[in-house]
């Protein structure tokens, strides 16, 4: 039997959303360096 997870309080929820978007925000920087770096390699 599973059991149900309790959602997370609000100030819990905030911050994983900030923290989730800040990793997107990371990703997106990381992606263009990445791409920057492959072209500059050609």
């Amino acid at each position: 039997m599973k059991r149900k997870k309790k959602p997370a309080p609000d100030h819990e929820r905030t911050e994983l959303e900030q923290q989730v978007e800040s990793h997107r925000r990371d990703i997106r920087q990381l992606q263009l360096e990445h791409d920057i770096l492959k072209k500059a390699d050609d």
